[in-house]
């Protein structure tokens, strides 16, 4: 299930796609599925509903903020997104404690097939942080997770995705050029 949309802000129009995986089958059918270049490829792995629908909220008002194109997994479980992954993620935000496979053992299953992806844990405990090192994450997002300190992180593994693209990030403008 797509939920495309359109969103201005502050004379900024912002195209974003989100998409709500039922089952594995549907996760495979999505990756690497009609993607623009320029578009940020987000998954956001994390067991609590409330807290998933807030981090795929703030990234959609990023997005807004800053003329990306962003597309949205949520995915409930790391199980889910581990078990058939194919790289093509820039930004994975991980829950480190979920039930079945937790957030660590997730990320490990990634880095065998991925080393680009761009990993941030996301956790209610900070020793966890120092384990997400192991797995070359760049950075924790601390629960409860406030706009101002999720932008932070996220403006970070933006940064990183341009320079590993060579600074390319494609920039959808008000009138509805590209940039």
């Amino acid at each position: 299930i797509f939920a495309d949309g359109k969103e201005t802000i502050s004379n900024f129009s912002v195209a974003f796609r989100t998409k709500v995986c039922f089952n594995k089958k549907q996760q495979m059918e999505w990756n690497g599925e009609g993607r623009d270049c320029g578009m940020l490829k987000i998954a956001v792995v994390e067991d609590q509903q409330e807290v998933r629908d807030e981090l795929c909220r703030f990234i959609r008002q990023y997005a807004a903020e800053n003329s990306l194109q962003v597309e949205v997994l949520p995915v409930e479980d790391g199980a889910v997104i581990a078990e058939h992954y194919e790289p093509g993620y820039d930004i994975i935000f991980m829950d480190v404690e979920m039930p079945g496979l937790d957030g660590f053992g997730a990320a490990e299953k990634i880095r065998a097939v991925d080393a680009d992806a761009v990993l941030v844990f996301v956790t209610n405990m900070a020793q966890y942080a120092i384990k997400g090192y192991e797995v070359d994450a760049l950075d924790y997002v601390l629960k409860p997770v406030n706009y101002y300190q999720f932008c932070t992180k996220l403006s970070r593994a933006v940064q990183r995705v341009e320079r590993r693209r060579g600074g390319q990030v494609v920039l959808q403008l008000a009138g509805g050029g590209m940039q």
